[in-house]
């Protein structure tokens, strides 16, 4: 049961960027749903890599996912011409969770 569930779960986290896809499909507040489905996004992954990176994972992770993939729905709001959208957000999604990473390291500091 719990490989099933360790299984399932990754999986699972992919579902909630698709907020904002299903919000802009009926013309509701995309940017909106898609900060969202971020934030829940974060939440799913640290929980995963709690288990075997630690508790500090709960926080590190879900906050280095959210800052940078904020730029997309804030450009997107802001009707940013696409171009400059996929530039920052590449770099600041590269970066910000690289440097989640870095963090949950082993040879950290706790």
């Amino acid at each position: 049961m719990l490989a099933a569930f360790l299984v399932w779960l990754p999986g699972f986290v992919h579902v909630f960027p698709f907020l904002g896809v299903y919000m802009l499909m009926f013309n509701k507040a995309y940017a909106l749903a898609m900060f969202v489905g971020f934030a829940l996004t974060g939440l799913a992954l640290g929980l995963i890599q709690a288990l075997t990176r630690g508790l500090r994972a709960l926080w590190v992770t879900p906050a280095s996912f959210v800052v940078g993939w904020t730029p997309l729905p804030v450009l997107m709001s802001m009707d940013a011409p696409f171009g400059v959208a996929w530039v920052l957000t590449l770099f600041t999604s590269a970066g910000c969770v690289g440097l989640g990473q870095w963090m949950l390291r082993s040879d950290a500091p706790a």
